[in-house]
């Protein structure tokens, strides 16, 4: 199955990202036959946005624990005018000082960063 999704006028980055983020656990799920829809986040997940709340400052943040619940793997969504400027390597790099301290205790990382147009 192929999925495209394009900009479209008046329809925010957030949107596309919360629409792929939903549409990627629609699809992880269906695929474990555990269709599971949640809006709420466990503590690792708020204890990783408060952080990045305060030393980034984003515009848009999502933060999802993939490891199943187990807090070992994350997945991070994140704009901000803060990285205007910068190279995708630097605004990775600005995430990962951040987060230093949590990423000791992580198998895996994954960051999609992005600026406001």
């Amino acid at each position: 199955m192929k999925l495209e999704l394009y900009a479209s006028e008046g329809v925010e980055i957030q949107d596309h990202l919360r629409i792929y983020v939903q549409v990627r656990n629609y699809l992880t799920a269906k695929c474990r036959d555990e269709v599971e829809w949640t809006t709420s986040k466990c503590h690792g997940e708020q204890h990783i946005s408060s952080i990045l709340k305060d030393t980034v400052n984003p515009s848009y943040l999502e933060v999802r624990d993939i490891s199943g619940g187990c807090g070992s793997m994350y997945e991070i969504l994140i704009q901000s005018d803060n990285f205007k400027g910068k190279s995708i390597i630097q605004q990775h790099r600005m995430v990962k000082e951040a987060l230093a301290e949590e990423i000791k205790n992580m198998h895996g990382l994954t960051i999609r960063t992005s600026v406001p147009k």
